[in-house]
């Protein structure tokens, strides 16, 4: 049976009365999907006499993921072939064929390692965060995987449509139920070899769930010592740039200290590879983000270069988040014995405060927004040096003026939580960013109350006259030296 009969649409399986355009319930259009992916299989075709293929899910180097209708079970599926595009074509837009008799061993390897994926994934089945596998088959002289169907998004595509970062309780969120699945994978004897963003999803009810096991192999005895090289920058530890690297959980954990590092502070770690003659990794409490020490030190522990100085294993990290343990990590200051409280002043946030007095509003302006690039990296005196070189560089625009309409936006910007300060490095001479960023930088970092902040910014309104902007400037002065 080539393909169905039926006018459905190939991603709602609604039925239509003319397959012609778009279809008018969900918007879907065949005809583009076909063009956008014209290797993979064509809408409707069916598949183990049982499976309706749908719209293209996704595709990599060595295989297709589709949308697919269970006639069975009356429910929408998803459905993973092999078809490597650089060894094989597809024929009369069904059959796989390999293209040159050479790689015809290479195209067997492949296709055994595809259905090791399923057979891995099979042995997690009922686990909540990890996709399941119903079944396995094989035809178009290819091989086939069906699978729990998730409808959401990546968690790569969550955190960019976040903004570019997400919060700490975002983060936690997500991660606990990634390393609650790789528990369970480590445990089972494998190791996931590529947990990243994009393998990770979070399903419409909030379900979090890790996917693609592509990657996946055991990591017992000598059956760990010639993988092959599969790696994503970024968060690949040391030991995956080399066939002979020894992998084990502890790969699986620097992947997923990376996940939060990137999801927390918007961008990756330094590769690890450069990190071995100078590790230059910025603690994510210093990047500006306000997090708990343990969870801090948590995931400077997964980032560990060397695997011996990382947790072990996924069970080791997640027991370290779930119980707040402030763990020990190599080169960081030792944990502190628990003191009196007493109110915390990160050390160039003050040193704005008691200089803003001493300043005009540009500098104050302009070292507020380097305050806030910097976070706790900067000393004080290499703030205060940069501003005068940003004095220097830009005569009458903050020396004694004033852009109203920046600093407006930029106080609009506060009591909106809109600003975040993502265009203030300090080698940045973007007027409007450094502006609006300096005042959410300052505000946030010194913890005024959003009352507070709103209250300024409402001095400002549409009115971008000097004396507004002068009366608005105080008023936040005098907020931060209250509140720090």
């Amino acid at each position: 049976m080539p393909t169905t009969t039926q006018n459905l649409c190939y991603n709602c399986f609604s039925q239509l009365e003319s397959p012609e355009g778009p279809c008018p319930y969900c918007g879907f259009d065949l005809e583009e999907n076909a063009k956008k992916f014209p290797v993979a299989l064509r809408g409707g075709t069916v598949l183990s006499d049982r499976y309706i293929v749908g719209r293209v899910l996704g595709q990599g180097g060595f295989g297709i993921t589709y949308l697919a209708f269970d006639t069975q079970l009356q429910a929408k599926m998803a459905i993973k072939e092999y078809m490597p595009g650089e060894m094989a074509a597809r024929v009369e837009g069904r059959t796989v064929s390999v293209m040159a008799g050479t790689r015809a061993d290479d195209f067997a390897y492949g296709a055994e390692r595809f259905r090791e994926e399923a057979r891995t994934l099979a042995k997690f089945i009922g686990h909540p965060n990890i996709a399941g596998v119903s079944s396995c088959f094989d035809e178009n002289n290819t091989s086939y995987f069906v699978m729990d169907y998730i409808e959401g998004v990546s968690f790569k595509s969550y955190i960019a449509n976040n903004g570019g970062k997400v919060s700490v309780d975002e983060a936690l969120n997500v991660m606990i139920p990634v390393l609650r699945a790789l528990t369970a994978v480590h445990a089972g004897g494998f190791i996931h070899r590529d947990v990243t963003p994009d393998n990770i999803y979070i399903s419409k009810d909030g379900n979090v769930k890790l996917l693609d096991f592509g990657s996946a192999r055991y990591s017992i005895g000598d059956k760990s010592k010639s993988l092959d090289v599969i790696l994503k920058v970024g968060y690949a530890p040391k030991e995956q740039y080399s066939r002979r690297g020894r992998q084990g959980p502890y790969t699986d954990v620097y992947s997923c200290a990376a996940c939060f590092y990137a999801a927390l502070t918007g961008f990756l770690p330094p590769e690890s590879l450069e990190r071995l003659d100078q590790d230059e990794l910025v603690p994510v409490s210093r990047a500006g983000i306000d997090i708990p020490d343990w969870l801090d030190r948590a995931i400077l522990k997964g980032l560990a270069v060397q695997p011996e100085d990382r947790f072990q294993s996924a069970a080791e990290f997640l027991d370290a988040i779930e119980n707040q343990i402030a763990v020990e990590v190599p080169g960081a200051a030792p944990v502190q014995a628990p003191q009196a409280a007493k109110k915390s002043r990160p050390p160039v946030i003050a040193a704005v405060a008691a200089l803003l007095p001493k300043l005009d509003c540009g500098q104050r302006l302009i070292l507020a927004g380097i305050a806030g690039a910097y976070g706790e990296r900067a000393a004080i005196g290499e703030a205060v040096e940069v501003v005068c070189e940003r004095t220097a560089e830009l005569p009458g625009r903050f020396v004694g003026e004033y852009r109203p309409t920046g600093v407006a936006t930029g106080l609009r910007g506060v009591a909106s939580n809109t600003v975040h300060g993502r265009g203030c490095e300090a080698g940045e001479a973007s007027i409007e960013n450094m502006e609006g960023a300096a005042f959410f930088a300052v505000c946030r970092a010194a913890g005024v109350c959003c009352a507070e902040i709103r209250a300024v910014s409402n001095r400002v309104g549409d009115d971008f006259s000097l004396w507004r902007i002068d009366e608005a400037l105080a008023a936040l002065t005098a907020a931060l030296a209250d509140t720090i």
